[in-house]
């Protein structure tokens, strides 16, 4: 195990940890070992930042090897049809 040191701590809140360690009759290190265990226990992988949509395709396409060479369509000679909604 390792030992941390946590420098600047507040007296107020140096005072709070410990009145709450005597209440459950731990020492001030105990109590404050086991609320850092509680704080980060309560991070979840739920909770950690996920890849966009276009960072998995970008993903995907790299795996594949890149993307494809299309030439774009020529679309100057399409013309515009009506649109019928149904009325």
């Amino acid at each position: 195990m390792i030992a941390l040191t946590i420098q600047d701590i507040d007296e107020e809140l140096e005072g709070r940890l410990r009145r709450r360690a005597a209440r459950h009759g731990r020492s001030l290190q105990e109590e404050a070992r086991l609320a850092l265990v509680e704080h980060v226990a309560d991070e979840t992988p739920a909770a950690a930042p996920r890849d966009s949509a276009w960072d998995v395709i970008r993903r995907l396409r790299d795996k594949a090897g890149g993307g494809a060479d299309f030439e774009p369509l020529d679309r100057s000679e399409w013309q515009d049809r009506p649109v019928d909604f149904g009325s």
